[in-house]
């Protein structure tokens, strides 16, 4: 069994990842003339608090023992 604190950082890499391929999909419908922009504000959205996040759970994982 992982100890909790890479349990932590491992999920926080994975919502980065998350984070990078909503904003790559954003991209893509807002460059590529699509009729979707609420589908690339959809993903925009989804996306931005992640990176904000990810920082405070590594704080938070760093503190526990």
């Amino acid at each position: 069994m992982m100890p909790m604190d890479e349990v932590r950082r491992d999920l926080g890499g994975q919502w980065l990842e998350k984070a990078e391929e909503d904003f790559g999909v954003a991209d893509l419908l807002l460059t590529e003339g699509t009729p979707y922009l609420s589908t690339a504000g959809f993903h925009l959205q989804q996306a931005s608090p992640i990176p904000a996040a990810n920082p405070l759970m590594r704080y938070r994982a760093s503190t526990r023992t």
